[in-house]
């Protein structure tokens, strides 16, 4: 995009935070509540972060976040991306959308800054943007490319009715055959890669990559540049809309990255003297890059329940139209990671360590015959098992009071 683009695209953008301010504030209110109730604490405010529940905090915010969506794609997801065999962990490792992966996801604490500035920014009218400066090779910024390159394709090819065609026809094909589940998987693999040549007007090798970008690129420019292009505006219409016009146009002339970094970040070419009703000046947004309204809107939604996004994204100019599938597909992508509450919920998703507690503490009990073998206070035993015990004594405390576990040491 040429820099009058770029700048009418940024004074766009930052307009709609003004626009729905009144409406995204008690999402992000939600969004940082749901974040501190992850974190263990029974309170948002002040220190009290500094005394949640430390224990597996990764991996419940990961699963919180995107992780929980793995478990519900329309197939199989060894199926749908590129993996590999890892001889170190000893698992099979995605190759794809690897700022997803729970190996990558060291982004804890830049969640809560980043969610925390948005819930500043929707509480007050005048404000800066300062806070949503970024760079695009920050770890919240790639991570976000990764979530909306899944959200916006896993739609595009639910929205397209793709899943239950190409389900239908493998499943077809090989409901006779006689696999075991690696040869399974890789057979409905081919059958997939076979259907969207076929699907994509029979693009095939090189062909079809340009094909699908095309389909891809369109359906994001008609979701987030909705215009009706069979509409016959005057010439006084078409004069106010042409800025309009040829930055949708100018949009999809881009690839899927350019378009996906365009929706999720601004770039301000030149500083914007923001001004209040055209008039008063309240602030001067400095050039560089920040987080976008819809960058904003989709990392908040990672932190609300479905009900919860349902609702309140609901209430925000562009998402409010739900007639129909082609309207509610956009809803769809902002909510694609929001959690289902029927879906085990945090404390639900803990029984997993309870049980686990459970089955040590059942391994406890053993046989009176051990006694001996296993008695602390005979010295002729070795002191590996002292040893033992006091270092899982030390384990335990650390997990009930993680406030200690500095002094401790």
């Amino acid at each position: 995009m040429d820099n009058k683009l770029t700048q009418y695209n940024a004074e766009r953008d930052f307009g709609q935070f003004f626009d729905n301010k009144c409406y995204v504030v008690s999402l992000s209110e939600k969004s940082l509540s749901n974040y501190y109730y992850i974190c263990g604490n029974k309170t948002n405010r002040g220190n009290e972060t500094n005394r949640g529940n430390k224990t597996n905090l990764k991996w419940r915010l990961h699963h919180f976040a995107v992780g929980h969506r793995f478990k519900s794609l329309p197939v199989s997801s060894s199926i749908i991306f590129q993996n590999t065999y890892d001889e170190g962990t000893k698992k099979h490792r995605c190759l794809d959308f690897q700022k997803l992966q729970i190996e990558a996801f060291n982004i804890e604490n830049d969640l809560k800054k980043w969610i925390d500035n948005l819930r500043n920014l929707n509480s007050h009218y005048i404000h800066t943007f300062d806070k949503l400066r970024i760079e695009k090779s920050n770890p919240i910024a790639l991570f976000l490319k990764d979530a909306f390159r899944m959200a916006t394709t896993m739609i595009f090819l639910d929205t397209k009715e793709l899943w239950a065609t190409w389900k239908e026809r493998a499943t077809e094909q090989l409901i006779h055959g006689n696999y075991t589940s690696k040869q399974l998987d890789e057979q409905l693999r081919k059958k997939y890669t076979n259907y969207i040549y076929k699907d994509f007007e029979k693009c095939f090798n090189k062909h079809f990559t340009e094909c699908f970008n095309k389909n891809y690129v369109n359906f994001l420019k008609q979701k987030f540049y909705p215009f009706d292009e069979e509409k016959k505006l005057t010439a006084e219409e078409r004069k106010k809309a042409k800025s309009y016009i040829d930055l949708r146009n100018a949009f999809g002339e881009q690839s899927i990255d350019e378009c996906i970094e365009s929706l999720l970040f601004t770039e301000v070419s030149e500083d914007i003297d923001w001004k209040l009703y055209g008039e008063h000046q309240i602030m001067t947004i400095k050039q560089g890059t920040y987080l976008s309204f819809t960058g904003s809107l989709f990392l908040l939604s990672m932190f609300l329940y479905k009900d919860e996004a349902n609702q309140l994204i609901s209430r925000v100019k562009g998402y409010k139209r739900n007639d129909d599938d082609q309207m509610r597909s956009k809803r769809n992508i902002m909510t694609f990671f929001a959690k289902k509450r029927s879906s085990q919920d945090y404390d639900s998703e803990e029984r997993g360590l309870i049980y686990a507690r459970d089955i040590i503490q059942y391994l406890n009990k053993y046989p009176t015959a051990w006694n001996r073998e296993i008695d602390l206070d005979n010295e002729s035993e070795p002191g590996v098992v002292a040893e033992l015990k006091k270092k899982i004594e030390e384990l335990e405390i650390d997990r009930l009071f993680p406030e200690m576990a500095d002094d401790n040491n």
